[in-house]
């Protein structure tokens, strides 16, 4: 049921979803929706949180499960890269668009984008700790703002998504990432 209603989420936008879509995508009726999963917004935030699941269990497993530095980060770009030529990723990054939904600052709604950017963050974090311990990148290096900048790239790669733009610019604007962090 809730990865349905992620997916309508996801393609359509908080505010053009309706509850009567939401009860059909779901098949359960508006009483056991609001008894079970609260309003329309509680079920948003659930569907964010398993659109953080899906895309940590994907794109982001490289370097969760990884023991390389910049080999895991070039993975995880790979491993996004398939995603991007799938239907989803004309959808753009869920978390990115809940930034503009009239839901944004609903405490729910923030933290589990917030949370959603801070997971990113920290794998990344932890593969450019592995790649400076390894040499790859330079020693006087600032891991934090690496990080943020390659959430940076992550983010904007999925936007390019939402643009159509094919995969094969977005893989030169990833490798050109890595690139970047050599020197």
């Amino acid at each position: 049921m809730l990865p349905d209603v992620m997916r309508l989420f996801w393609e359509k936008g908080y505010d053009k979803v309706s509850m009567e879509e939401i009860v059909q995508v779901s098949g359960l009726n508006r009483y056991a929706i609001y008894q079970n999963w609260g309003g329309k917004a509680d079920l948003y935030a659930m569907s964010l949180r398993l659109y953080s699941e899906m895309f940590a269990d994907t794109a982001l497993a490289p370097l969760a499960n990884g023991t390389g530095g910049l080999e895991d980060i070039q993975s995880a770009f790979d491993a996004s890269l398939t995603l991007f030529d799938t239907a989803d990723a004309l959808r753009g990054c869920m978390a990115c668009r809940a930034l503009i939904e009239p839901v944004r600052n609903i405490p729910t709604i923030r933290a589990q984008v917030e949370s959603h950017f801070a997971a990113l963050k920290a794998l990344f974090k932890k593969a450019l700790g592995r790649a400076y311990a390894s040499g790859e990148i330079a020693g006087d290096a600032d891991i934090d703002a690496l990080a943020d900048y390659l959430v940076g790239i992550v983010q904007g790669a999925q936007l390019f998504g939402l643009r159509g733009v094919d995969s094969a610019a977005v893989d030169g604007y990833f490798r050109r990432a890595i690139v970047a962090l050599q020197h």
